[in-house]
């Protein structure tokens, strides 16, 4: 990546057989991208005057290769699959990340090694995940798990980090363990 955006549109559809790599982008919309082999990186921004600010992915697969997605602003996510085994999904947001049901999908989210969700605003986990390595969310606001069960067999502990809340109003599952971290930052009063 550099200081230039590479591509700027509402919305994309790409096929790729050997990687989407250093791409700037400012999008509203992953359509579809779909990719055979090599990592999928993308960057985007939010252009000057966007009346739409953030990124929507309605599906992004990679058959043999990590994804990693860093977004200023607010990300949704529908539809996202690493599958390779040393596949691994890394996906940042500036903003209110949400990962959304698609019917009859059981996980929005696959990775083939290691998931992990960052956000510096809420991070609503909405619907399933998968990754049996690792899986670690952390958010400088709330992370909230609403209305899922999660069963995941991970050979890592699952972290959940978040520096305000984490409400979890479903199931929760491990055959590991679960971390949870509250990391309230208390105001200072001078003392």
């Amino acid at each position: 990546t550099d200081s230039s955006v590479d591509l700027v549109a509402d919305s994309i559809s790409i096929v790729s057989g050997k990687g989407v790599s250093g791409v700037d982008t400012a999008l509203n919309t992953v359509g579809s991208l779909h990719n055979t082999t090599g990592n999928v990186e993308l960057t985007d921004v939010d252009s000057i005057g966007d009346l739409a600010p953030g990124l929507v992915i309605a599906s992004l697969t990679n058959a043999n290769g990590s994804v990693t997605l860093n977004v200023p602003s607010d990300l949704d996510v529908y539809q996202l699959a690493a599958n390779g085994s040393s596949s691994d999904v890394v996906l940042t947001s500036g903003g209110i990340f949400n990962l959304l049901p698609v019917n009859n999908m059981p996980n929005t989210v696959t990775a083939g090694r290691s998931l992990s969700l960052h956000s510096t605003g809420t991070l609503y986990l909405n619907s399933g995940f998968s990754a049996p390595q690792s899986v670690s969310f952390t958010s400088d606001a709330d992370v909230k798990i609403s209305g899922v069960t999660f069963t995941l067999s991970t050979v890592d502990p699952i972290v959940i980090q978040s520096e305000s809340a984490i409400r979890i109003n479903g199931t929760l599952e491990s055959d590991h363990s679960i971390t949870l971290k509250l990391e309230q930052l208390l105001p200072d009063h001078g003392v």
